[in-house]
């Protein structure tokens, strides 16, 4: 289980990193992927220190908090169409 867990990690990282240097020239690409890996770096270290804590208060609580804002992100992307189809197309589903 956690090896496929490892793998979504790695290839959703992947696909962020071509996602971010493909909206930038060549010449800004490496910049774009240092600062990208920078951020995800703290946003790990946070999300971990955060899940450490909420667990230690209730063990189902990180699940809760994470469908709330799953849910909240899911309704201020419908509210703004724009935001959504631009969402979309730095994936590459559109």
């Amino acid at each position: 289980m956690y090896l496929r867990e490892r793998i979504r990690i790695s290839v959703a990282y992947s696909v962020l990193i071509a996602a971010f240097s493909n909206q930038v020239d060549a010449n800004s690409q490496g910049w774009i992927m240092g600062i990208t890996g920078a951020i995800m770096a703290l946003v790990w270290a946070i999300d971990a220190t955060i899940v450490g804590m909420l667990a230690t208060l209730n063990i189902y609580l990180p699940i809760i908090v994470c469908i709330s804002c799953l849910g909240l992100a899911a309704f201020l992307m419908s509210r703004t169409h724009l935001g959504a189809m631009r969402s979309l197309e730095v994936v590459g589903i559109i």
